[in-house]
């Protein structure tokens, strides 16, 4: 900076005019103005404290640690770019997922391959429409029939001989996984009661029926002759199909049967009604008579249940 005047021997005030016309250029920093010599500073270790940028001229680089861009594109996935700009994912269509090929990362519909059923689930005791939520491919199936009835305990007049009514039959279970589903497509839900059969057949989505079948019930006892127990239910159409266990004939009212769900009506004392089976799909307890005379009703078999998960 060349400054024409002598300063060390001045004695009174040197006038503005008569110094190098840029020397009092100012700038400011924070808030002091400072005189310069020259248009241009050079400030170097500077530190800056409640800083507002107003504007720069360029985006700042990545090696600069910016972006590269004046401008972000809204509600995208930003991926990184070495050292040049972002780049980015877009949301795509609805129900979409982040997924990686190994190189790059994109935005495309879950795979009904890998998806896991289980996470969500409802649960029907009677009979329903299922419509396949958004984004599922996917989903696991259980369907358990209803329990059969216990049978009825009668004993003739006179008699003295103990009489035992069946155990109903536990219902039968069908576990199914289908994949390769449409979302928005329905599922027919039928719910089996005592004796019933479950199953869940096409609406708008095409399948093979899936069945748990209902117990059979107990057989009846008359005259000092205790009936037998009922067979438990079978599951059709299964990747798992799974039988209910068959009801007892004893002397006391012989125990229902149990389903996957759902225990048998337990074994009662003479002279009593038959306990019913327990949810889901348990078989009713026969009834059981001693005296003289009269009858005892068999339990109840329990209804069936349909689950869908995905």
């Amino acid at each position: 900076m060349g400054v024409p005047n002598v300063f060390g021997s001045a004695t009174t005030s040197i006038p503005l005019s008569q110094l190098d016309a840029n020397f009092n250029t100012t700038a400011t920093l924070g808030n002091t103005a400072v005189g310069l010599g020259n248009v241009t500073a050079t400030v170097g270790n500077l530190t800056l404290t409640n800083v507002t940028i107003g504007s720069v001229s360029t985006p700042i680089t990545p090696t600069q640690g910016g972006t590269g861009l004046s401008t972000l594109t809204a509600n995208n996935v930003i991926i990184g770019n070495g050292t040049g700009n972002v780049t980015f994912v877009a949301p795509g269509s609805n129900a979409n997922v982040l997924t990686s090929n190994g190189t790059v990362w994109l935005s495309q519909a879950a795979s009904g391959g890998t998806s896991i059923p289980g996470l969500l689930a409802n649960v029907y005791t009677s009979n329903a429409t299922f419509t396949i939520p958004a984004g599922v491919t996917a989903l696991k199936i259980t369907v358990v029939g209803g329990g059969g009835n216990g049978g009825d305990a009668s004993n003739f007049s006179g008699g003295d001989a103990s009489t035992s009514g069946g155990g109903g039959g536990g219902g039968g279970t069908a576990i199914k996984y289908l994949t390769g589903l449409t979302p928005g497509n329905t599922l027919a839900v039928t719910v089996g009661a005592g004796t019933g059969s479950s199953n869940v057949a096409s609406g708008t989505q095409t399948i093979t029926t899936i069945t748990g079948s209902g117990g059979s019930g107990g057989g009846s006892a008359i005259d000092g002759n205790s009936g037998n127990g009922g067979s438990g239910g079978n599951g059709t159409n299964g990747t798992f199909n799974i039988g209910g266990g068959g009801g007892s004939g004893a002397v006391n009212g012989g125990a229902g049967g149990s389903s996957i769900l759902g225990g048998g009506g337990a074994s009662v004392s003479s002279n009593t009604t038959g306990s019913s089976g327990r949810l889901y799909g348990g078989g009713g307890a026969g009834g059981a008579r001693l005296s003289n005379g009269g009858s005892s009703s068999g339990g109840a078999g329990a209804a069936g249940i349909v689950i869908i998960e995905w």
